[in-house]
């Protein structure tokens, strides 16, 4: 708005008016973009968005494991799980069980 009533050389107040109609207009223009992302942003909590599936482990490949009987490595795989699930859920998370998975 400055600049549009200062040439650089001398001060003209005559564009004030001028100036002040483009500031409005800049500003309202704006803030409608906004209320027109808000509305767009608004509209897709109606919407159902569903995560695909992963497949499931069969049966016959997993064999429940043991705590004790697992290596130093699986216990720390089956910790940092744990962890990442109650991150995910933001629940209370108990270790109920774990099966080893053989890879075909």
């Amino acid at each position: 708005m400055f600049l549009a009533i200062y040439d650089g050389k001398e001060f003209n107040s005559g564009n004030f008016p001028e100036a002040l109609l483009i500031t409005l207009f800049s500003m309202s223009l704006v803030f409608l973009i906004l209320l027109f992302l808000m509305f767009t942003i608004s509209i897709f909590k109606y919407f159902k968005f569903t995560k695909e599936k992963s497949p499931t482990i069969s049966e016959a490949s997993s064999k429940s494991v043991n705590w004790a009987d697992m290596d130093e490595d699986m216990q720390v795989a089956a910790l940092v799980a744990t962890i990442d699930y109650n991150a995910e859920t933001k629940q209370d998370t108990k270790l109920v069980s774990i099966k080893r998975i053989d890879q075909e």
